[in-house]
């Protein structure tokens, strides 16, 4: 028995759902799937999903829409989807990326507007702004697939403060030569003052004069004196 009126075949999508519970029709179920007959809109940029006999818009993400019920048993409410993902042809690719304007009214096939981007660089003519590079921020070659584009750009800080603040926050991966240059004079500092500190803690030695059984000891012969005269 099709109780929630959900439809299954190539025009339907599935929506997340908070139904009855037939068991016990007191309370809801949560985040239950159930299918239903959708379309996407390009001229209004809406979905549109059929429910129960009548057609209802989806305008925003996460909007809701209500299960109605003559009899008020087995009812609830469809939760839409993120629009951009279930009808992507309604919005720019990814959004043009970050790296543009996107138009929707661009330009116009059979009456419908088909929305289109408009890089900030002028020579980007990928549909997403994909080829535009942004000229900011730091960079790691692992993640550029296009490692000549960088040729120029400076990746990192631009001073030599900023390296000795990278040992303490980045990763070594990602330190410069001036950062490097600040972790071996810290260890070499470090080695230094626990060194001066070892040895200040070291009794202080004492020099002991060796003796030996031959050493001959020697005396200082005193003359005999004369008695005084009369004796």
């Amino acid at each position: 028995v099709n109780l929630y009126d959900e439809y299954w075949g190539s025009n339907s999508m599935c929506f997340e759902t908070e139904t009855d519970n037939y068991s016990q029709l007191s309370q809801l179920s949560y985040g239950t799937g159930r299918c239903y007959k959708a379309q996407c809109d390009l001229s209004t940029r809406k979905l549109h999903v059929y429910i129960r006999g009548s057609w209802m818009s989806c305008e925003y993400d996460f909007q809701q829409l209500s299960i109605i019920s003559n009899t008020g048993v087995f009812t609830g409410k469809v939760t839409c989807p993120r629009l951009s993902q279930a009808c992507p042809d309604m919005f720019c690719p990814a959004n043009c990326a970050g790296r543009g304007v996107c138009n929707f009214k661009a330009a116009i096939s059979n009456g419908t507007y088909i929305p289109k981007c408009e890089c900030f660089n002028s020579s980007d003519t990928s549909e997403g702004c994909s080829s535009s590079l942004v000229l900011s921020g730091q960079y790691d070659s692992r993640y550029i697939s296009n490692s000549d584009d960088l040729k120029g750009i400076k990746t990192g800080s631009n001073n030599f403060f900023s390296a000795f603040v990278a040992v303490f926050v980045d990763k070594p991966a990602s330190w410069e030569k001036a950062s490097w240059i600040w972790f071996s004079s810290i260890i070499l500092i470090f080695i230094a003052i626990t060194v001066c500190i070892c040895s200040s803690l070291l009794p202080a030695s004492v020099t002991k004069i060796p003796f030996s059984p031959n050493t001959k000891l020697t005396q200082k012969r005193i003359p005999p004196q004369r008695p005084p005269h009369g004796f």
